[in-house]
């Protein structure tokens, strides 16, 4: 369940929430997003990026280290433009499939919000 306590961070490629520092601009991807076709594909990709954020959610959580290839590559998956209607271009997918496929995501990794670690729940 992610990395040894005594792992070393490179903040510079993974930048801490809380910091004082600025945030270095991510360069534009070169692959264009992925076009989601259907609602199914929406929520088999969906499934297949929970599993793969789960790997070091842990030492991500603990550190309080931003997501950002983990959005990257949400971007890149095509699913921010499932509920965009087929006029523009969108699958135009249910808002009963998008909140699906959202549920998903959030279940397995709390990748669309971030919690501070400040603000963490006591226990």
């Amino acid at each position: 369940m992610g990395a040894p306590p005594d792992a070393k961070i490179d903040y510079s490629a993974n930048p801490r929430a809380n910091s004082h520092g600025p945030v270095a601009a991510r360069p534009t991807s070169s692959t264009p997003a992925h076009v989601v076709s259907s609602g199914a594909e929406a929520i088999e990709i969906a499934a297949r990026l929970a599993e793969k954020f789960r790997a070091g959610s842990a030492l991500r959580d603990r550190e309080g280290l931003l997501r950002v290839a983990e959005l990257d590559e949400y971007a890149e998956s095509g699913l921010w433009s499932i509920n965009v209607p087929n006029a523009y271009g969108g699958p135009e997918v249910s808002y009963a499939t998008l909140m699906q496929q959202r549920r998903k995501i959030r279940r397995k990794r709390r990748l669309l919000r971030h919690r501070s670690p400040s603000r963490r729940p006591r226990g």
